[in-house]
């Protein structure tokens, strides 16, 4: 499943000339990604209040193609790369809403860990769910 996270550049992301500074493309893809969890419906996997496992960010890697700008509109399309034993690898591709040209790809890895911050295995029925949404993409 894709997200097809949709946002504007605002003005607070730009240089003083109206090109987004390259670190907040990690907000935008932050973001989408969320979207993305929101959409699958995998939220209890990812609330710290419920969940005995918790996830931080272990690798970005950004590849930018083009410059997004100040106002215009933008789509963030979220896949699950890799399924690893306690890691999750997201690729995140940033298109321009009106012309559908590739701005940035990202590479994103997320590693699971328990409360004293030591990798631990994923959920299973997460693995199953994950699975079953990269099966129908």
């Amino acid at each position: 499943m894709r997200s097809g996270y949709s946002f504007k550049v605002p003005f607070r992301d730009v240089d003083m000339h109206g090109h987004v500074h390259n670190s907040a493309f990690i907000g935008y893809f932050e973001a989408a990604i969320a979207a993305w969890i929101d959409a699958c419906e995998l939220n209890a996997y990812f609330d710290l209040a419920q969940s005995e496992r918790q996830f931080f960010v272990k690798k970005i890697e950004t590849v930018f193609q083009s410059s997004a700008i100040y106002n215009n509109s933008y789509i963030i399309d979220v896949v699950v790369a890799k399924i690893g034993e306690t890691s999750l690898t997201f690729n995140c591709q940033m298109k321009d809403a009106a012309s559908n040209l590739v701005i940035s790809d990202a590479s994103i890895v997320w590693v699971c860990v328990n409360k004293q911050s030591k990798p631990v295995a994923l959920d299973e029925q997460l693995r199953v769910k994950l699975n079953v949404i990269q099966d129908n993409r």
